[in-house]
């Protein structure tokens, strides 16, 4: 038995408006009821749009994606919760995640 889950994070290039993104930032965190945990990142460079995150079995993730460009960062409105399971194999799941300015 695993208490790992893997969860693969991809997005599309958002819109740069002749402003080239220059990375992006995954962020997650596990979401509880009585308690915050820890805000978690990942830096990625501006040409890759997938990441895969090995997390807790069992967990629920609120998982974000933002794209830095000169004039900063995007915002994270777009936030996606989702359930990890796990089990004697690894779980893969896919979630697509919105990049907006």
């Amino acid at each position: 038995m695993t208490d790992k889950s893997n969860i693969t994070v991809n997005w599309s290039a958002p819109f740069d408006g002749d402003c080239p993104v220059t990375g992006y930032t995954v962020y997650y965190k596990e979401v509880k009821r009585m308690t915050t945990s820890a805000l978690k990142e990942v830096n990625v460079s501006n040409d890759t749009l997938q990441i895969t995150l090995q997390l807790k079995c069992h967990k629920m993730y609120e998982i974000a994606v933002t794209a830095w460009s000169s004039y900063g960062e995007t915002t994270r409105k777009q936030r996606e919760v989702v359930p990890t399971w796990g089990g004697t194999y690894f779980q893969k799941c896919s979630i697509h995640a919105i990049v907006q300015w």
